[in-house]
């Protein structure tokens, strides 16, 4: 496994590019401590937590077993964040991945992070990012862009009960360049981060798993890269790592 740290639906959605984060580590039995010019903090536990890890340069799973499938013929064409990326045009494209208890999020601690580009800014519409979502019986949860007001949110839906907004990120994202995206649940509060900045919060809820799988993508025209997920209260040198200064960190497993 290996760090690199040279660059480390109920609602409509819009397409985008998502691009990977990677992790070099030294060769040898033993388990080693990740070097980093970030706060010189120690990455491994990052990888021990983490489940998925999407390089979006093509559908496979570099940590985990859940491969995607590539629905309307998203292209790895463009340069991303980190190599390649996913380059979304507009509605009807997204990835999927057959549900699995990694993505069942209520009572855990938890964290994702992407690098994410949007190419055409749409006021009007909503972009996907990544989900668990089942329109018809309103259950699961997203992270998704939300154009109206132009930021990240966090949302859960209960048992068709209605939409509960957890925790709403501050910052605009629309100006053609890439922003690290990071959710991070501690148990307590779910906290949005953007660029390593604290952008919104709120108190820990009742997250129901809609059994429907994951959803990456939709709504349109981004760039996604380097998407993971794990169970793990980040701490805040693991997160400013991560996010390297804006160079990013990247899994090269």
């Amino acid at each position: 496994m290996a760090f690199n740290s040279s660059r480390f639906s109920g609602n409509s959605f819009n397409a985008g590019h998502f691009d990977g984060i990677k992790f070099d580590k030294a060769a040898g039995a033993s388990p080693v401590a990740y070097n980093w010019s970030a706060n010189g903090a120690t990455l491994e536990a990052i990888e021990s937590s983490m489940v998925s890890y999407w390089k979006m340069e093509d559908l496979a799973d570099s940590k985990g077993s859940h491969a995607l499938t590539n629905n309307g013929a998203i292209s790895f064409a463009n340069d991303g964040k980190y190599n390649k990326c996913a380059t979304f045009a507009g509605t009807g494209q997204y990835f999927s991945a057959t549900d699995s208890s990694d993505f069942a999020l209520n009572g855990k601690v938890f964290w994702q992070s992407v690098w994410m580009k949007l190419t055409d800014y749409t006021a009007s519409g909503d972009i996907n990012i990544i989900s668990n979502y089942n329109a018809g019986t309103q259950d699961g949860w997203a992270l998704y862009y939300q154009g109206v007001t132009d930021r990240v949110l966090f949302v859960t839906y209960l048992n068709n009960s209605g939409t509960i907004i957890v925790a709403t990120g501050g910052s605009a994202i629309s100006d053609n360049n890439y922003h690290h995206i990071m959710l991070i649940d501690d148990g307590v509060n779910i906290k949005i981060y953007v660029d390593n900045v604290e952008q919104g919060t709120a108190s820990t809820a009742t997250i129901t798993d809609s059994a429907t799988g994951i959803k990456i993508g939709e709504g349109g025209a981004l760039q996604l890269d380097e998407i993971s997920m794990g169970f793990k209260a980040l701490t805040t040198d693991e997160r400013t790592a991560l996010y390297n200064g804006g160079a990013g960190a990247f899994y090269t497993g």
